[in-house]
């Protein structure tokens, strides 16, 4: 059963990883400084809340768009890469123009030949 209906969602859930936006958005809260990211793919957003004494992050927070979390039937999402298998399925089926192409020939010894 595919865990995704919407490509943009798959692309970063389980293929890539999150295209954020550059610069971030940056406001101070006293000691603090929160740096809020928006993803360029998915539409969802990162706040990390750093500290300005040693950088670290005190507290990070997400807000995803309807339809980015998964659980499927009440069960929760299945492993990386069958994310990866169903993600790149929906995209092979939404990129537009995409024709099929044949695997690489096989050398004599049954490995399959490298890509120039």
């Amino acid at each position: 059963m595919p865990w995704f209906t919407d490509s943009k969602f798959a692309f970063c859930r389980g293929i890539a990883n999150h295209a954020w936006e550059f610069p971030p958005k940056m406001e101070w809260h006293g000691r603090h400084l929160l740096v809020t990211l928006h993803c360029q793919h998915c539409g969802s957003e990162r706040r990390d809340n750093v500290s300005a004494f040693n950088g670290e992050v005190a507290h990070r927070g997400y807000d995803y768009p309807d339809g980015y979390l998964l659980e499927l039937n009440g069960k929760p999402r299945p492993p990386k890469h069958n994310l990866r298998r169903d993600g790149l399925q929906l995209l092979l089926e939404t990129v537009k123009g995409y024709e099929k192409r044949e695997s690489p020939p096989r050398k004599r010894n049954g490995r399959r030949a490298s890509a120039a």
